[in-house]
């Protein structure tokens, strides 16, 4: 069965946020904490991500008629027990619901350096996570 049309626009949603984050860091890192702008535009697209991802997980979750997650994170826990994310995307994505939240409830000054590092590395941890739905998507019943 083909994705709903609030999963189908989540997940383009999803990959426009990647798009930014992608060309945010094409530049010299070490040149990041001097561009105050330029990190805040990548922290508030990773903050962006990681909530979008949630949000299509907790529509896939309520649609399904699953339990309801208790927290972000518990979201990707719920995906993974319904064999729609594997153990390892669930992971990243628990993960990513770490520094989101880090990142929007300011818990000290986010370090641009790490940033940098792990929004690149979501980069695949993301792209992982939308195909796994997308596949998801088109095997259920």
């Amino acid at each position: 069965m083909p994705a709903d049309e609030v999963a189908t626009l989540k997940m383009a949603e999803l990959q426009r946020r990647l798009d930014r984050i992608r060309a945010g860091i094409r530049t010299d890192a070490a040149a990041f904490p001097s561009e105050e702008s330029r990190m805040e535009n990548i922290a508030f697209n990773v903050l962006l991500a990681v909530q979008t991802a949630v949000d299509l997980g907790a529509h896939l979750i309520a649609r399904e008629g699953w339990e309801p997650p208790d927290t972000l994170s518990a979201t990707f826990t719920i995906l993974e027990a319904h064999a729609v994310l594997g153990g390892a995307t669930a992971e990243a994505m628990r993960s990513g619901t770490r520094l989101r939240n880090l990142i929007a409830h300011g818990y000290a000054r986010v370090d641009p350096v790490k940033l940098v590092a792990s929004a690149q590395a979501g980069l695949d941890e993301f792209a992982r996570f939308l195909a796994e739905v997308a596949a998801w998507e088109q095997e259920r019943p």
